[in-house]
Parts: C-alpha cells; sequence; structure tokens
C-alpha cells in the first residue's frame, strides 16, 4: 500500500509499467474532465472508473472488504472526503469470489484507516483487503472519485 499526496505521484515511477502508465495518465492529460463511468486508457491493462457517492457510517469492527488477485487499484479524490479501511486478506475470512472482475470479498477486521481527500491517493495492493465509503465525521459526504485498476499480469 502507498498512501501519499497526488501531488508526489512522480516518486513511484519505476515499481511496475502499468503504474507509470497511469502517472503519464495523470501527468498529461490531468484529472479535472474525465467523464463518468468505466473507460480503458491503455486496455484491460489500464482502466478507470469515476464515480461519485455519498460516504455513509459503517459499522466496526466486521466489515465486507475487497481485494485483487490480477490488479491494483489507484484511488483519486476529486471531492469530499472518506476513509478506506484497509486490512491484509490472510487475516480475513474469504466468502465470496466474482472471477470476471477480479473482485474476492471478505469479511474481518479493520485494521488500518486511511483518510483519503481531494489532493490525496492510495495505492492498493493485491491482497490488500479495502473498503472505502467510510465518511469522516461532519465533512463533506459527497465523494466524487476515480479509481484506476492497474494490471499486474504481462
Amino acid at each position: 500500500m502507498i498512501y501519499d499526496r497526488l501531488e508526489n505521484i512522480s516518486r513511484y515511477r519505476g515499481i511496475f509499467e502499468n503504474l507509470d502508465k497511469a502517472i503519464d495518465f495523470i501527468k498529461r492529460d490531468g484529472l479535472k474532465d474525465i467523464p463518468l463511468g468505466q473507460h480503458e486508457v491503455c486496455g484491460k491493462q489500464l482502466t478507470y472508473n469515476h464515480f461519485q457517492y455519498e460516504a455513509d457510517a459503517v459499522e466496526e469492527p466486521l466489515c465486507r472488504f475487497e481485494a485483487h488477485q490480477e490488479h491494483i487499484d489507484l484511488h483519486v479524490l476529486f471531492s469530499g472526503e472518506e476513509y478506506i479501511v484497509v486490512t491484509p486478506t490472510e487475516a480475513m475470512q474469504m466468502i465470496q469470489t466474482i472471477e470476471r472482475e477480479d473482485t474476492i470479498i471478505y469479511t474481518g477486521e479493520v485494521m488500518s484507516k486511511l483518510r483519503l481527500s481531494q489532493g490525496w491517493f492510495a495505492l492498493l495492493y493485491p491482497r490488500e483487503g479495502h473498503m472505502g465509503r467510510f465518511a469522516v465525521g461532519n465533512g463533506d459526504n459527497h465523494i466524487d472519485k476515480v479509481v484506476f485498476k492497474l494490471s499486474v499480469q504481462d
């Protein structure tokens, strides 16, 4: 997992090719005018989903997490503020596999919370269970967000 300000994302060049492509896309095209919905940047190797929702108060300690095997998620918030909770899959119980979406659903306790605000990003690796939509206090719970899917397959 990497958690940092978006202005620092270039520091992570060279980790793997599809992250470099995502960084190039963000730096070249910016993120202000990307349309809502799912879109391919480099075929299935690099896609993104731009969506909006209201963050909720989610009951802890037991949560439903998702994790992936074949891609890394790059979460970037345009507006609002939310917590993303993270727990390694080894510490949870698997309850469902959705192969066509490369998603495995787990249940378990929250081990870490990331406060994601405008100008910050979280890069979540395979087997890092995660769940967004946790409201942050009495702040702006309307979330405008993009999640890039970066394939780890060649």
